[in-house]
């Protein structure tokens, strides 16, 4: 069959990603100078005869000076941006030059003297379906073996074009001009990015028809709602609202205005396109570029031409994208004639609402006028939560459904069981990530999780997420503090649904104290690497703002984005640095203490509901923490990370100087006792310290009795070197503290 994939026979065949980091794209300004193709080298001329599309001819020096080492490249005009063939000759006058040939067909785009720039970074995608139209040759419309003849072309010469543009292929001694007419990619839809390059493989099919035909069959490549997954239950209750308007029941009114929120990404536009696809011209869609406008008054007039438009089409849908951007709150600069005018328009005032429903979404419902919420309006809400993991489950078999792979059922659920915090449109970046990697290549597991270390959720990435990798067997000793958190998390997670039935609130507050250098935080991030967590740190700098009310906005802000990414940690650091000891009126400028330390009771209340955010706090000192914030019901746990026990600084000891000749001098048990009121972090620079000592020993040669007295020395120069910096006081400190708020382990501690 002339379609059939070519690359089956090597399904375990994968390409292995680069791992060296991608440099940032090379970019030039030139003016544009033709150059015919006879011109060039004889072997350039070859290449290019075959197939070709818009080439840029460069001198070599000049590429490996600016750093345009690639086979494409990209080329922006003033009248769009274009993917181009970049071919190095050294009989080029210029430095830089684009072949007459390869622009026939684009005199109306590029001219000689236009200006120009190129770029050494050149993005593309996997065609799954292309269709071109002839500009000549018509009769060879619809030819298999020219289609054949053109796909084996496209694939050999990896040439990458874009939807628009024109290729030239020689197929029997005769030059072919085709236009790309319609195309389709692997994993992502058209509509989401009409003009991205891309490149055909053996698995795309190829159509070619005449230009009448292309126009009189349009490919139709409309998403349906079978293509939105993971939102069953939401999907049917817009459905029952929308039968009420087309099927109206006795007695019963529809409402005027539906509000679909969510987090961005999570498939509110896409909902959208499956409304205009099911509806066709029952479904009017406003997008914010054709109803916007610089001159007064024109909004509200286009908005009046369409409300028109869907009164005629009556009973009609009224789709509005963003919402939240047109109609901001007018007590926040909102543009108070777009909404006013938009209110009028949803009374009915300048014209009858009676069957019209308009349906808007919003990333950030909170920001909207109040006045569109009330009832008549916007009253129906409906809320696109974060998926959960079967939700994203569905979401990776629709996508991966249309994308050669050999993936098992058993794979995705790993895969969505990973990816907490993933919206919809993460998951699209991961999977278009993968196929552009594979070039190619059937999908595999270890594509996709390959990905995954490139692509984080988008809802993270205006935060500071930790990004370290640390495990719980990393960590030496403090094994009773591990097992109760592990213990606590994983009951949260797996069994959340049974403490909310029992009106039990699952453990997912805890401080945790102790001397600095304890290892605190690498516990909280072992355990978030233990559960596949995000980790989003909160420091005193990320919350604290300069203009009043800012820090609460900052501070909910990162509430928000951690209750949108959940299940996650929400990681405290220094947690006394914003609830500290501090009344109003003392050191200037406590007011704004107090408002923080207020709010976050509010959070660590319940009042707003965090499902799924683990919240810690750390501290190193526990005695300058606000009272209020810290009594039990706002933490459920509290942990002292004290100094390492013996059997801890023996498990250290051992795990790092295991290969240290010293040990040959000093046994053990010893070192144990010398370190036993060390922090961690000071065993750690004390075993750093004797490496380099014993480096420098094995260096000299020396006898036997001499290297032993010199170790012996240096053991104690070393211990002299590392002090502890832990007085007694502030021990004692912990352990008032630790009587106060964890009465059991200080028992336990105590026998």
């Amino acid at each position: 069959m002339m379609d059939s994939p070519r690359i089956t026979s090597s399904k375990n065949a994968h390409l292995k990603l680069n791992k060296k980091p991608r440099k940032s794209p090379t970019r030039m300004s030139v003016k544009v100078v033709f150059i015919p193709l006879e011109k060039l080298h004889g072997k350039t001329q070859a290449k290019l005869l075959k197939i070709h599309s818009l080439t840029v001819a460069m001198l070599p020096p000049v590429a490996a000076k600016r750093g345009f080492i690639d086979q494409f490249i990209t080329v922006s005009t003033k009248n769009g941006t274009f993917p181009a063939l970049l071919v190095l000759d050294k009989k080029l006058k210029e430095d830089i030059s684009i072949v007459a040939e390869s622009v026939v067909s684009y005199t109306n785009l590029i001219s000689e003297g236009d200006d120009i720039t190129l770029s050494s970074h050149c993005p593309k995608l996997f065609a799954e379906d292309v269709s071109f139209c002839h500009v000549s040759h018509k009769e060879l419309s619809g030819s298999v073996l020219f289609t054949q003849f053109l796909k084996e072309q496209l694939v050999f010469s990896n040439l990458v074009i874009c939807a628009s543009m024109n290729i030239v292929v020689q197929y029997l001694s005769q030059k072919v001009t085709l236009k790309v007419q319609n195309v389709k990619f692997f994993a992502v839809h058209e509509t989401q990015c009409p003009q991205t390059p891309f490149q055909c493989i053996w698995q795309t099919h190829i159509h070619t028809e005449c230009a009448t035909e292309a126009l009189m069959k349009p490919m139709n490549h409309e998403i349906e709602f079978k293509d939105v997954g993971g939102y069953q239950t939401e999907l049917q209750n817009l459905h029952n609202q929308i039968d009420m308007l087309f099927s109206p029941t006795p007695n019963v009114k529809p409402v005027k205005g539906i509000l679909i929120s969510g987090a961005s990404g999570c498939g509110k536009s896409l909902i959208g396109e499956a409304l205009k696809a099911k509806f066709g011209n029952k479904c009017i869609s406003i997008l914010l570029e054709d109803v916007k406008s610089k001159f007064r008054g024109e909004t509200e007039q286009n908005l009046k031409k369409i409300f028109n438009k869907a009164a005629i089409r009556a009973p009609c849908l009224l789709f509005i994208d963003d919402i939240d951007i047109l109609c901001s709150s007018r007590d926040k600069s909102g543009n108070t004639g777009i909404v006013t005018a938009l209110l009028h328009l949803m009374d009915g005032l300048t014209s009858s609402m009676d069957g019209i429903m308009v349906i808007a979404t919003a990333s950030n419902p909170q920001t909207l006028d109040a006045a569109l919420r009330r009832p008549g309006r916007l009253s129906y809400d409906l809320l696109l939560p974060p998926p959960d993991e079967y939700a994203r489950i569905d979401i990776l078999q629709k996508m991966l459904a249309g994308v050669p792979h050999d993936l098992e059922v058993s794979d995705i659920m790993t895969i969505a069981a990973n990816t907490h915090g993933y919206v919809g449109g993460d998951l699209r970046s991961v999977v278009m990530e993968s196929v552009m990697q594979t070039e190619g290549k059937i999908l595999s597991k270890q594509d996709l999780d390959a990905s995954l270390t490139i692509i984080k959720p988008a809802a993270l990435r205006d935060s500071t997420v930790s990004e370290l990798e640390i495990k719980l067997s990393d960590i030496c000793g403090y094994e009773r503090i591990k097992s109760k958190l592990q213990e606590a998390i994983s009951l949260t997670l797996s069994h959340g649904s049974v403490f909310q039935r029992c009106g039990i609130s699952p453990p997912s507050r805890f401080l945790l104290f102790g001397p600095p250098g304890c290892g605190k935080s690498s516990i909280i991030l072992a355990l978030a690497n233990e559960f596949h967590l995000s980790v989003i740190s909160v420091k005193r700098s990320t919350v604290l703002g300069k203009y009043f009310g800012e820090s609460e906005q900052n501070l909910a802000k990162i509430f928000s984005q951690a209750s949108n990414s959940s299940p996650c940690i929400l990681h405290f650091e220094n947690f006394e640095g914003l609830a500290g000891k501090k009344k109003l009126g003392e050191d200037g400028g406590t007011d704004l203490e107090c408002r923080i330390i207020n709010h976050l009771k509010v959070q660590l209340d319940g009042i707003v509901r965090n499902d799924g955010v683990f919240i810690f706090a750390e501290t190193n000192r526990p005695d300058l923490l606000n009272k209020d914030v810290i009594r039990p019901g706002r933490f459920n746990e509290y942990y002292l990370v004290d100094l390492p026990e013996p059997e801890d600084r023996q498990l250290i000891l051992s795990k790092y100087m295991s290969s240290c000749r010293l040990l040959e001098y000093a046994s053990l048990d010893d070192l144990v006792n010398l370190t036993r009121s060390f922090t961690v972090a000071e065993i750690l620079h004390f075993i750093e310290e004797v490496k380099i000592q014993s480096k420098q020993d094995h260096i000299l040669k020396l006898s036997d009795s001499l290297s032993t007295v010199a170790n012996d020395n240096s053991v104690e120069e070393i211990l002299e070197s590392v002090i502890p910096r832990t007085s007694q006081k502030m021990l004692q400190k912990y352990q008032n503290f630790a009587h106060t708020h964890c009465a059991v382990e200080s028992k336990e501690m105590s026998n």
